[in-house]
């Protein structure tokens, strides 16, 4: 079944993409790990903002 949409147009600027996915894996306990280097939880916020 389709549904007639009306979407508003967009004035915003696109958002600068990084030129390399950044990857954050969850291990099964639960430690993470960001671009396959361990990383303790406290350290996440200064490591993605770096």
């Amino acid at each position: 079944m389709d549904v007639p949409v009306d979407l508003p147009g967009s004035n915003a600027a696109p958002a600068d993409r990084q030129p390399e996915p950044i990857y954050i894996t969850v291990q099964k306990d639960l430690s993470l790990s960001l671009a396959f280097e361990p990383i303790d939880r406290d350290s996440l916020g200064a490591s993605w903002t770096a």
